[in-house]
């Protein structure tokens, strides 16, 4: 049976567990003296809009699809919350035995407890899913890096924290030489598995401060920050090495991508579109000399 399967027949099966015990207590109740003051209007109206809200929150989570990790804690509190409700209207009109006392005093603690740790649990949930949209929306879904957009916010951001702390950042650009031969030749899906596999090779490869992000068709960027010139350069040749090692088989043949990266390092007072385009245009000198080669500025 299916989880919404599932749901359907014990959400249902709860809410009628839950009118039976409080019929019961109810009963239990009534096996008391009638008492002889009247209780007041204020004591009713009170008790009766918290049973009506009780209630309600216990039809709409049996209604509403939750994890169960929220629905079980959520439906517990909120149905002894109703149980304690239902001896709470007894003791305006009866006189309750000892037993049925303690059992609406630990009603009202259990209550209290387990809506706590659904709430906590469903905010917890709701934190997780929060991220998880965030991140998805950030990543390029082919490669699993950064997309671009992304991208240029974190760069942003790492340039502020440049001038603010006096520190250095670097930018890696990384492109797949004759990629677009090889898609004319085998095809965008055989493409798609270079990118992928390229993505996931860098991934394995930078350190948590870094940032790699698919940067157009065939290019790869990468920010580090906290790098001088020198570490950013071995850090692309590593890549480079790293990536040319990647082995693509279509049917009987065995191919190797070039890769010809460039290195830049932040000037002082340089903007982030001025880094992206000398970047960019150490790129295209090193392509235009060939490719598969590492240059830095």
């Amino acid at each position: 049976m299916s989880d919404s399967a599932k749901g359907v027949v014990f959400k249902p099966l709860l809410f009628i567990l839950l009118l039976v015990l409080a019929g019961w207590q109810i009963y239990s109740c009534l096996a008391g003296e009638s008492l002889v003051t009247a209780p007041s209007d204020v004591g009713f109206l009170s008790l009766g809009i918290r049973s009506i809200l009780v209630l309600a929150w216990v039809v709409i989570l049996v209604s509403t699809p939750n994890s169960a990790g929220v629905f079980y804690p959520l439906f517990l509190g909120f149905g002894a919350m109703f149980l304690a409700n239902g001896t709470e209207w007894m003791l305006l009109i009866r006189k309750i035995d000892p037993f049925m006392m303690n059992v609406f005093d630990l009603e009202r603690i259990f209550s209290v407890v387990m809506v706590t740790i659904g709430l906590v649990i469903w905010s917890m949930e709701r934190r997780r899913d929060d991220m998880s949209s965030r991140t998805l929306s950030a990543t390029d879904s082919l490669t699993g890096l950064y997309n671009t957009r992304y991208f240029y916010q974190e760069l942003e951001n790492e340039i502020r924290r440049v001038r603010r702390y006096g520190r250095e950042l670097a930018l890696v650009l990384i492109r797949a030489d004759h990629l677009r031969e090889y898609n004319d030749k085998h095809g965008y899906g055989e493409g798609d598995r270079v990118l992928k596999d390229m993505g996931q090779s860098i991934l394995g490869y930078l350190r948590r401060s870094d940032m790699g992000c698919r940067f157009g068709a065939n290019e790869f960027a990468i920010l580090l920050p906290e790098t001088p010139t020198g570490g950013a350069a071995l850090v692309g040749q590593r890549l480079q090495d790293r990536l040319h090692d990647l082995e693509f088989v279509v049917g009987t043949e065995r191919h190797r991508m070039s890769l010809t990266v460039a290195v830049v390092q932040l000037k002082p007072e340089e903007a982030s579109l001025g880094l992206v385009r000398r970047a960019e245009k150490l790129l295209e000198d090193a392509t235009s000399q060939g490719g598969g080669m590492v240059l830095k500025d």
